[in-house]
């Protein structure tokens, strides 16, 4: 492609309405919906194609219908930290059901986030300023479901799958991240887990105890009673 010689600018003017002009600082300045952005822009081109040719009495007519398209295409432009605002808590709700549904994927990171959610990626930045940035929420969020899944007595799978499925590819650095964010190694997690594993009867086997065959155990005050027993014998 050569360089652009020409190109056209299409604006159009709109009196401040009333109730724009009664809004605080921080909400009177506006931007287009990137989802509507679509529909304005096809509305504004066959506008300007057709205005030169319509009659004085239908331009005027299009007035209050171009305004309000208009107004239900743009939303408020907030100057102020968006974590302040109500829904910002279920936009948050939706990241975190969106980095559990791509987590298995290692590219998975604030671009495509912003992109799911359809906003910039300077409103996504400022969203999540509150909880230590984006990558480090993407990242917090691999980390609990693996830890979820270390923790669970139903989940089999080994240290490394679980990391490389929460997006983890190297173990090294998953192993890193684990234990800065939970103060103990995957490994730890398990062995935490294991410890706590019911036994078939349904009572928790002390820690350092160890199962030697099938059936109930005797209770505790059986097994020291034995153990002193054959102490006395030696």
């Amino acid at each position: 492609m050569g360089p652009i010689k020409d190109w056209e600018i299409l604006t159009l003017h709109i009196p401040r309405r009333s109730d724009w002009a009664d809004e605080d600082e921080q909400s009177r300045r506006r931007e287009v919906n990137p989802q509507m952005a679509g529909l304005l822009a096809g509305f504004m081109g066959t506008l300007c194609r057709l205005l030169p040719n319509m009659s004085a009495e239908h331009a005027h007519s299009l007035s209050a219908a171009t305004r309000a398209l208009v107004a239900a295409c743009v939303t408020p432009c907030l100057l102020r930290t968006i974590g302040d605002l109500p829904h910002a808590s279920r936009l948050i709700d939706r990241a975190r059901l969106l980095v559990r549904q791509n987590m298995a994927c290692p590219e998975f990171g604030p671009r495509h986030l912003a992109r799911l959610l359809a906003m910039s990626r300077s409103k996504l930045y400022r969203l999540f300023e509150n909880h230590g940035g984006v990558g480090h929420f993407i990242n917090r969020e691999r980390l609990r479901e693996a830890h979820r899944r270390l923790s669970s007595h139903q989940d089999v799978a080994s240290i490394h799958v679980i990391g490389n499925e929460v997006g983890f590819l190297d173990h090294s650095t998953f192993s890193r991240a684990f234990r800065r964010e939970f103060g103990y190694s995957p490994t730890e997690a398990r062995l935490r887990s294991q410890a706590q594993q019911p036994s078939p009867t349904g009572t928790f086997l002390p820690e350092g105890t160890m199962r030697l065959g099938p059936g109930p155990m005797p209770p505790a005050s059986s097994r020291r009673d034995t153990a002193a027993t054959g102490a006395t014998q030696a």
